[in-house]
């Protein structure tokens, strides 16, 4: 299940050999990192 949870993402970074782009993104005060693997277009500050 996935969740549309409002967040800005501060970093972005590619892991795993290059292939898959990681954010760091900041929910409400709460660092956390996600998966961009389905929003190819975002940035940071989105």
């Amino acid at each position: 299940m996935c969740l549309a949870i409002p967040g800005k993402i501060k970093s972005i970074d590619m892991q795993y050999d290059g292939r898959v782009r990681m954010a760091k993104v900041l929910f409400g005060g709460i660092m956390k990192e996600a998966s961009l693997e389905m929003l190819p277009d975002a940035n940071i500050d989105d």
